[in-house]
């Protein structure tokens, strides 16, 4: 599963990069490791983010985030212009 997880993270963040996305500077997890979240949550943890983010958290990938779903929810356009391309 470690190995999916680390691809998945590695696509999201390419296609970020090809859509020229801008990185908040003052945020703790970027967005590529916030829209991975929720794609191993919805993969691996029958959509539960919570159990998603507990398990990341576990094996040091992001740091322990209570505020995960308003982070997410804001994304939601850059969600929506990453699915139009794929």
């Amino acid at each position: 599963m470690l190995g999916e997880i680390i691809a998945i993270y590695a696509i999201v963040e390419d296609l970020l990069k090809a859509t020229g996305h801008q990185e908040n500077c003052q945020v703790q997890m970027s967005d590529a490791e916030v829209m991975t979240s929720a794609l191993v949550a919805a993969k691996f943890f029958s959509g539960n983010q919570e159990q998603a983010c507990n398990y990341l958290w576990e094996e040091g990938l992001i740091p322990n985030m209570r505020k995960f779903v308003s982070i997410f929810s804001s994304m939601a356009s850059i969600v929506s212009n990453i699915t139009g391309l794929i």
